[in-house]
């Protein structure tokens, strides 16, 4: 066959084969159009789900942010007593910004923002962080059950993310605070377990150590604070440790003479 013949088959084919795409697409243009339509569709959703979550997250942020600041907020000193037969003395310097007259009044309004933002965007990073830090604030003024029920929403929210561990912790904390070893003591021991957690076991033992110490139970206290030495010799409890080690030694030796 001629050369000139093979390129005429060539072209004769590739007209063919344009002139069958053509008569398909012209046969299912609609449901073409439809694929295409839904292909646009999901993108566009896509892109807007994104949008809307990014403006939710900063939103939380912002929230969060701003109960930060009331939370770090400047208490203003009281003014100072007058003594007897002088002038009162000029009252102190009020100081730029949020002030508070008091650590309880400083405290109550973080409680009241972290718990605002917590309740407008509970599933964001920000709104967990809310919570755990409302929680945080309620133990420290030793108001347990509302700062357990704080810690509990963390967990169920984070799950096994960093703040529900931490929450966990946090309730193993006022379990021992409120004298409920046997829980803590559980808590702590299935945290221990853990291998692939974001906390450091070693500081996990420590506690778990002080637990067994509160419910009189020496001999598992020793092999925790054992487990420190033994399996974390660089651990930055390592002195702690052995300090325990040492006393707690030195008491059940004392007891047997």
């Amino acid at each position: 066959m001629k050369t000139a013949q093979r390129h005429q088959l060539k072209e004769d084919e590739f007209l063919v084969a344009l002139d069958h795409g053509r008569t398909i697409v012209a046969e299912n243009s609609r449901s073409i159009l439809l694929a295409l339509g839904v292909v646009l569709l999901v993108a566009l959703s896509i892109s807007g789900y994104t949008l809307w979550r990014r403006s939710i997250n900063e939103k939380a942020a912002a929230l969060y942010a701003d109960a930060i600041v009331t939370a770090n907020a400047p208490v203003q000193p009281p003014t100072p007593p007058a003594k007897p037969g002088e002038p009162a003395p000029p009252a102190p310097p009020v100081r730029a910004g949020v002030t508070f007259p008091t650590e309880q009044a400083r405290t109550d309004a973080a409680i009241q923002k972290f718990d605002a933002a917590a309740k407008a965007y509970p599933s964001t990073p920000a709104g967990i962080a809310a919570t755990y830090r409302a929680g945080t604030l309620l133990a420290e003024a030793n108001k347990f059950p509302e700062a357990e029920a704080k810690f509990t929403e963390v967990q169920q929210r984070d799950g096994s993310g960093l703040y529900g561990q931490m929450a966990r912790l946090a309730v193993a904390s006022i379990q021992l605070d409120t004298k409920k070893y046997d829980q803590a003591i559980n808590t702590l021991q299935a945290m221990t377990q853990r291998t692939d957690g974001d906390l450091p076991v070693d500081g996990i033992l420590m506690q778990l150590g002080d637990a067994y110490k509160r419910a009189g139970r020496m001999p598992e206290a020793v092999r925790a604070y054992t487990r420190v030495v033994d399996e974390f010799p660089k651990s930055p409890y390592l002195a702690d440790a052995r300090k325990q080690l040492d006393e707690l030694k030195a008491a059940q030796g004392a007891s047997r003479s």
